[in-house]
């Protein structure tokens, strides 16, 4: 007889067990918000470095951009973006290695 388990394993096994994996999702938590990831726009005339905490660290124009002011802000946003769309993609490849196959939903850990 199973007695409050699920699938066969016990409640307080389970349990321990998730405890484990938000331990480790915590500290990986912690190491993906100190890796960064680069993006460029324009053939690189606008570079940045955003963290995978989604915090942008650098960003670096090159003088040839400067010319024209309304195609450089179109290039920081493009840069900018597409350094958080790869932050984003790093932090979810990374968290899917400890959560594996589980399907737990985005933001319940």
């Amino acid at each position: 007889m199973n007695r409050g388990g699920f699938g066969g394993m016990d409640m307080g096994k389970m349990m321990k067990q998730f405890q484990k994996i938000q331990a480790e999702i915590a500290k990986l938590q912690e190491e993906i918000a100190s890796r960064t990831v680069e993006a460029s726009a324009g053939g690189g005339a606008v570079r940045v470095v955003v963290s995978g905490g989604r915090e942008l660290r650098d960003i670096q124009i090159t003088s040839d951009a400067t010319d024209d002011l309304e195609l450089l802000q179109d290039l920081i946003i493009v840069a900018v973006n597409e350094g958080l769309r790869k932050a984003e993609e790093m932090a979810n490849s990374e968290l899917a290695k400890v959560t594996g196959g589980l399907g737990l939903p985005p933001g319940l850990l």
